[in-house]
C-alpha cells in the first residue's frame, strides 16, 4: 500500500462526501479539471455538468447500500475543491452469485494541484469507504498512463493487460490522409487499398460466414429494455463466467436515460420467437483523429455464434451507410465476441486500455478474477464509453 506520506497531504487537504458540494462550486471545479483535457467539451455547459452528476450519484440503480458515490477533496485554508474521485456501482455476476462491485470513475485533480499526493490522498480514503460495500474494486483505462499505473500497482491492484481493440476499415481514404497527406500518394494508396481491402473482406464473406447464419434472425431498433431483457438476461449470461449484470433496470439508466451520446439500440431476435435473443449499442465518435463507428455493447449467449455474428455484421452495415465514418471498433475482453468480430473482418490490434481490479472484500478467492478468460468487459462496462476516451 501507499505509505504514511500520505499523512502530510492530510495536513493540507481533507475529503468529504461530493453530496456535501454545493452546485456551483461543482461546476466551477468540473469546469476547471477538464479544462485541458480532451473530453473539455463535456464540461462547458451548466446544465449538463449537474445533469452528469445528478445521473452517476442519484439515479444509479445500484446505488442502494452505498454511502456515497463520490467524493471531494477540498484545500484546508481556501475551502476549494481541489479534487474528486467517484464510484460506479455494479452488480458483478460469477458463477451464479452476485456481488456488489464498484469502477472508479473521474479520479481528476486541478492542474495547479497536481502532482502534490491528492490523487493517491482520494484513492486511499475511497477504497476504505468501498471497503464494507464493494466485493471488488475495478479500473480500466490509463491508456499506459505511467503515474496512475504505478499509483495503482502501489494499491495493490492486479493488472490484468489491456483490453482488446478490435477495428474494421470503413473508409480508407480518411485513414490514410491521417498518415500521408499528399496530393498524388493519398488517392493513389486509397485506390490500391480499397481494391486489396475489398478482396480481403469478399473472401471472408465468401468463406468465413456459416450458411445458417443470419437467415432467420431479425435485427430492430429499440427505444428502451423492457421486460423481455430480464430474462434475456437470465437465460445468456449463463457461459459467462464473471459479467456485469445487464438487465432492464441496469441498460436503461446506462444507454437510455444519460446525458452523454446518442445511443442507437437494436434488439436481435429470431424470427421464430420474437424474444431478444441479444442486443447491440452503437454510437458514432473519434478515435486516433478519425470519425469512428463505436460498437459500445453487444450481448448474447457466449455460445450463440448466430446472433453474435448477425448483430456484428448488422454493426459493418450500419456505418457502411456513412462516408464520414473511416473506421468501426469495438473493445472487449471476451473470446465469444473476438471471435464474432474477426469472422466479420474485424482485426486485433494494440490497445492502451488496460484492465486493473483489487478485491476489497475479505473471502472473495482472487485467482478465478485474476485469470482474464473469465471476464467479459466491453467499452461500455466503466466510464470509457462514458468519457469519449479515445484510445490507442
Amino acid at each position: 500500500m501507499v505509505s504514511g506520506s500520505l499523512g502530510r497531504v492530510a495536513e493540507y487537504y481533507t475529503i468529504y462526501s461530493g453530496s456535501s458540494a454545493e452546485g456551483v462550486e461543482l461546476i466551477e471545479f468540473f469546469r476547471a479539471a477538464y479544462a485541458g483535457e480532451f473530453n473539455a467539451a463535456g464540461y462547458r455547459d451548466d446544465k449538463k455538468i449537474i445533469d452528469k452528476w445528478e445521473w452517476a450519484n442519484l439515479n444509479n440503480p445500484n446505488r442502494n447500500g452505498f454511502r456515497s458515490m463520490a467524493w471531494i477533496c477540498r484545500e484546508n485554508n481556501s475551502r476549494r475543491i481541489v479534487g474528486h474521485f467517484g464510484i460506479m456501482p455494479v452488480s458483478l455476476k460469477y458463477k451464479g452469485s452476485y456481488y456488489p462491485a464498484v469502477w472508479g470513475r473521474d479520479l481528476i485533480v486541478l492542474p495547479q494541484f497536481r502532482k502534490l499526493g491528492i490523487g493517491p490522498f482520494l484513492t486511499s480514503f475511497v477504497l476504505k469507504e468501498a471497503r464494507d460495500e464493494a466485493a471488488i474494486f475495478m479500473i480500466a483505462g490509463l491508456n499506459d498512463n505511467d503515474q496512475v499505473y504505478r499509483m495503482y500497482n502501489k494499491f495493490g491492484f492486479a493488472d490484468m493487460g489491456h483490453i482488446p481493440l478490435y477495428v474494421r476499415v470503413n473508409r480508407l481514404k480518411p485513414v490514410i490522409r491521417s498518415k500521408i497527406n499528399h496530393k498524388i500518394l493519398t488517392p493513389l494508396l486509397s485506390g490500391v487499398g480499397n481494391l486489396a481491402i475489398k478482396l480481403y473482406y469478399g473472401c471472408i464473406r465468401a468463406f468465413g460466414y456459416s450458411r445458417s447464419d443470419n437467415g432467420g434472425i431479425c435485427i430492430d431498433e429499440i427505444a428502451s429494455f423492457d421486460g423481455s431483457f430480464d430474462r434475456l438476461w437470465e437465460e445468456a449470461s449463463a457461459p459467462f463466467d464473471i459479467i456485469v449484470r445487464r438487465d432492464s433496470a441496469a441498460l436503461n439508466w446506462r444507454f437510455v436515460r444519460q446525458p452523454y451520446w446518442d445511443y442507437k439500440i437494436f434488439k436481435a431476435s429470431r424470427k421464430d420467437r420474437r424474444e431478444p435473443a441479444g442486443y447491440i449499442v452503437l454510437r458514432e465518435g473519434k478515435s486516433r483523429g478519425l470519425r469512428t463507428g463505436i460498437i459500445s455493447d453487444i450481448f448474447a449467449s457466449a455460445d450463440d455464434q448466430e446472433i453474435l455474428r448477425s448483430m456484428v455484421r448488422f454493426a459493418v452495415s450500419y456505418f457502411a451507410k456513412n462516408d464520414y465514418i473511416a473506421i468501426i471498433r469495438c473493445d472487449v475482453l471476451s473470446k465469444a465476441i473476438g471471435s464474432a468480430l474477426v469472422n466479420s473482418g474485424f482485426i486485433s490490434i494494440p490497445s492502451g486500455t488496460r484492465f486493473m481490479f483489487t478485491n476489497i472484500r475479505d473471502g472473495l478467492y482472487p485467482a478465478p478474477f485474476k485469470d482474464r478468460n473469465n471476464w467479459f468487459i466491453d467499452y461500455a462496462d466503466s466510464d470509457l464509453d462514458l468519457s469519449g476516451r479515445p484510445g490507442a
